[in-house]
């Protein structure tokens, strides 16, 4: 046989095994960039309505608005339905009322709370933390009772964490917001 075409198959070959393996890279990174943006859309999503009803906080309210001030859970009062009536709206993370953990790697539902109506909001969150910063500066994330009132700012974060392929790393989006509602400033 000539070696010349001996040469020239081994070559083709290995050109062939080259774009093969760039293809399945360019894939790989297709698969985990829609992946990203998935999870990125999930905390997005959810980030518009906790943060528009946090920008309600006392909105309508004719005492203090903050009832409950906890790590995972926020109870205030405030007019999200825009109806011009003071709703009191709760915001709370954790497994739901029937202790069953079917959640896959800690996800947990997130429920909203007005005026006794729950809405739970399963959505694939790994963690949902309200810290709040008093007027002094001091932050905290579980206010006794005398600081609930000096409540100026609140910062909340959360995380959503989509499920991965078998070998794969999970697609983790994270959202922060510090939220100054006009209503705690005066």
């Amino acid at each position: 046989m000539n070696a010349g075409i001996v040469i020239s198959t081994i070559i083709g070959g290995l050109l062939l095994l080259s774009v093969f393996i760039l293809g399945t890279r360019v894939t790989q990174s297709a698969d985990q960039t829609a992946m990203n943006n998935m999870a990125k859309t999930e905390v997005e999503s959810i980030s518009q309505y906790v943060g528009f009803d946090f920008d309600k906080i006392g909105y309508k309210a004719t005492v203090f608005p903050i009832l409950k001030a906890k790590k995972h859970m926020f109870t205030f009062l405030g007019d999200v339905n825009g109806d011009g009536i003071c709703d009191t709206v709760t915001w709370k993370y954790g497994p739901d009322n029937t202790g069953q953990s079917n959640y896959a790697h800690g996800n947990h539902p997130i429920f909203h709370i007005v005026d006794g109506v729950s809405t739970k909001i399963d959505r694939d969150v790994v963690s949902l933390e309200i810290v709040y910063i008093l007027s002094d500066g001091t932050e905290t994330n579980n206010p006794k009772t005398k600081e609930v009132d000096q409540i100026k700012k609140i910062r909340v974060t959360m995380t959503c964490q989509l499920p991965a392929a078998t070998g794969e790393e999970p697609q983790i989006a994270t959202w922060q917001r510090t939220i100054v509602p006009a209503n705690l400033q005066l």
